[in-house]
């Protein structure tokens, strides 16, 4: 891995849930000795990219993201354009929906409004990248994906999030031909105990696939009727966003995708 690779990834492990880190921990989460985090975060440091706070000397994220994610939003405003659907997604199911962009081998979560009418309810974070082998929005993503860049995907080790969770690659591989005639990817309690995943692809102007739409909600909640409910929303939000965003859904048939 490159200086700039390894720079970049250590902005990785910083979340909603951890805004800020210090440097023994951050060295013992990427695995690297303090004397190159040190090094690689100053020089983020010196362009904005992280800062530290006075009074604990832990790293958080600096300045520079919020400068370069107003420009990317100001060119191609993905999230304005969709949050009204997710309102109504929102609205329509009771529960957590989010939006996610496909990112190389993750999703990342670009946008979600949690559940307000409910107590118990699907928490997210907004930092959070999400797997593709065990998420709904992921197999979603999978089962539209040319069949070597989904094999590639899934060529490595997979993490098991659970004890629901699938690893073995064939077996994630042989479940997306249904997630393609459905138009909806479900999962159980593969990323998270109890939480119930179901996501439909967003695409591009070319066809290809580039995020998911979804809802989450405790598995306790899932019943037939609501899964066929929750269908109808996912596939309405899913093609209004692809629309929003310029994109095409492909042809069936048209598409050279896993098996």
């Amino acid at each position: 891995m490159g200086t700039v690779d390894k720079a970049l990834s250590l902005l990785d492990f910083f979340s909603e849930s951890r805004p800020e880190i210090g440097l023994s921990e951050l060295a013992r989460m990427a695995g690297y000795d303090k004397a190159t985090v040190l090094r690689l975060m100053t020089a983020l440091a010196d362009r904005g990219f992280v800062e530290q706070n006075v009074k604990t000397r832990d790293f958080r994220l600096g300045p520079a993201l919020l400068r370069l994610a107003h420009i990317r939003e100001a060119s191609l405003p993905q999230r304005a354009s969709a949050q009204p659907i997710l309102e109504r997604m929102s609205a329509e199911s009771g529960e957590t929906v989010h939006l996610l962009l496909l990112g190389k081998n993750h999703l990342e979560t670009i946008d979600f409004i949690e559940a307000s009418a409910h107590a118990m309810r699907v928490y997210m974070d907004a930092g959070e990248r999400i797997p593709l082998h065990a998420s709904a929005s992921g197999l979603a993503c999978l089962a539209h994906m040319p069949v070597e860049e989904a094999r590639t995907a899934l060529s490595g080790a997979l993490r098991s999030y659970t004890d629901h969770t699938i690893t073995d690659a064939s077996r994630i591989l042989s479940h997306l031909d249904n997630v393609r005639k459905t138009g909806i990817a479900e999962i159980d309690q593969a990323f998270e105990d109890g939480v119930y995943g179901m996501a439909g692809p967003i695409f591009a102007s070319d066809g290809s696939v580039t995020g998911a739409v979804g809802i989450a909600t405790p598995s306790s909640r899932v019943t037939d009727a609501f899964r066929s409910k929750a269908h109808k929303i996912i596939r309405k939000a899913a093609s209004d966003i692809t629309r929003a965003w310029g994109g095409v859904a492909p042809e069936a048939g048209n598409e050279e995708t896993a098996a």
